[in-house]
């Protein structure tokens, strides 16, 4: 991507941002950007583009699949903020009646941070349906301190519906091995941040087997376990 393209990407995504997405049709997409048409359908075409996808609720809009999962993060921490605030109001002034305490919806951290919005890629057809998986993948982990910090990791590590795929892959060998059986899990955006550095290629000794309330290995799994361990070093 040129500095060009990226400035007019950043720019989309600006946009869509506050207007819940970017028309699909180039003129109307050309007057809501503020450019004319052939210098808006130039810088549009292409890579650009192909950051793009239909909104699911909105006919005739386009979306970006990763700040969509980042305007529901926003809407989460907005509601929560809400709630803290209204808490400590009532606990303060317990007869008070009729006060706007709703925090507006923003965009946190990574969503104006231009060097993450440039490391999405693409993300076909398939990207409104990542930003409804996070929840999916992080629901049978078995513990989680801090689920906004995970969902940010996902956010800043899966791009593709490859990375998707690896992802999960990597969580079912992960929570299938001995180390999770005892007890020492990772947390979620730890293990994201892990798992991406080394191609989600990660690999851990197999959970072992309980036996008449006695935890052991057969030879053969005794023998397979070592046999991956080797193979992650």
């Amino acid at each position: 991507m040129t500095d060009e393209q990226l400035g007019f990407y950043h720019h989309c995504l600006n946009v869509s941002w506050i207007n819940d997405g970017i028309p699909a049709d180039p003129a109307e997409r050309a007057r809501v950007l503020k450019r004319n048409r052939n210098q808006a359908d130039a810088r549009w075409v292409g890579v650009v583009a192909s950051r793009f996808i239909p909104h699911k609720q909105r006919p005739g809009y386009l979306v970006n699949p990763r700040q969509e999962i980042e305007r529901e993060l926003a809407q989460h921490k907005s509601v929560k903020a809400t709630e803290s605030i209204n808490a400590r109001y009532e606990r303060r002034n317990p007869n008070s009646t009729n006060v706007d305490t709703n925090v507006p919806i923003r965009a946190y951290e990574s969503v104006s941070d231009s060097s993450s919005a440039s490391r999405v890629r693409g993300s076909g057809g398939k990207g409104i349906a990542r930003t409804a998986r996070f929840s999916e993948w992080l629901a049978p982990w078995p513990r989680c301190a801090n689920p906004d910090e995970a969902a940010q990791a996902w956010i800043s590590v899966v791009a593709t519906a490859e990375d998707e795929d690896n992802a999960f892959a990597a969580r079912d060998r992960y929570l299938q091995s001995d180390e999770v059986a005892r007890g020492a899990i990772q947390e979620p955006a730890k293990f994201l941040f892990a798992q991406a550095r080394c191609n989600w290629n990660g690999k851990w000794p197999l959970r072992i087997i309980s036996r008449n309330g006695k935890k052991d290995y057969s030879t053969e799994e005794l023998a397979a376990s070592i046999e991956a361990f080797r193979r992650t070093r």
